[in-house]
């Protein structure tokens, strides 16, 4: 599970990109040879019809150049690499036939800004799905830990309920906090023990300072995330609160004004 390591998270996605991509990448590079084979049998073709050429100033003579396909196709890679294309391989060409820059032109339009840039393109969109990727396995891994840890944060509060009533009081609370697998717990979730005790408050609507063993463990998974989720949370609560006492106060004043009209 190298890739869940975020030291080597980088690495990973470049590797997993390379990888990938390879099969995609030998297909452009079989075409990239196709089209220089192509086009080095089209100037050979043209160039080797009698016509002088001036390559004075070149290093080689026009037969080392473009004497043959073989030859013609190893000049069109440096012409696609830039290799000192302008003075030595192509200008004595263009400087006989004019109608030579349209193949050239032609050429780098195809080999370079085509197929070159496809290559760039499927790499970096393979890094991106290895990074989508990646993220999702993170998140599913995540997953997995935090049910976990609440599968075991649930039994440790049931534990916590010594007198087997199903309700947790604060005293119990207390005793269960102190556990080091609790804190533990509690801590690779992101919930502090002041967030337990907000949360027992909350449950704790009719103050008698006792609440559900289930219900509060509900609430310790509502607790999770950032503090947004919290005070979601708590308003939730409230609400539910005051739904309650306004719909008590609700039902006293109808009985008052039952007695009233009687």
């Amino acid at each position: 599970r190298v890739q869940l390591i975020g030291a080597f998270r980088e690495l990973w996605l470049i590797l997993s990109g390379m990888a990938d991509t390879l099969r995609t990448v030998a297909w452009v590079a079989a075409l990239l040879v196709l089209v220089l084979w192509v086009f080095a049998v089209v100037v050979t073709m043209v160039v080797n019809d009698g016509t002088v050429y001036n390559f004075g100033e070149s290093s080689w003579t026009l037969e080392d150049y473009w004497g043959s396909v073989p030859h013609s196709l190893f000049s069109l890679f440096q012409v696609l690499t830039r290799d000192k294309w302008s003075s030595s391989l192509v200008w004595p060409l263009v400087e006989a036939k004019t109608s030579l820059v349209i193949v050239f032109i032609l050429f780098i339009c195809i080999a370079m800004l085509a197929l070159l840039n496809t290559i760039v393109g499927v790499v970096v969109e393979s890094t991106l799905r290895s990074a989508r990727e990646n993220e999702e396995k993170e998140a599913k891994e995540r997953q997995k830990q935090d049910t976990k840890i609440m599968q075991s944060l649930e039994k440790i509060f049931k534990e916590a309920d010594t007198d087997g009533s199903g309700d947790l009081d604060q005293y119990e609370l207390a005793e269960a906090m102190k556990n080091h697998k609790v804190k533990k717990a509690l801590g690779a979730l992101g919930i502090s023990q002041n967030d337990l005790e907000i949360l027992f408050s909350l449950l704790d609507e009719d103050g008698s300072g006792n609440i559900k063993t289930d219900m509060f463990f509900r609430g310790c998974t509502r607790l999770r995330g950032p503090a947004m989720a919290r005070d979601l949370q708590t308003i939730s609560v409230d609400l539910d609160r005051h739904v309650k006492t306004s719909s008590k106060q609700i039902k006293q004043l109808r009985n008052v004004n039952d007695q009233i009209s009687e």
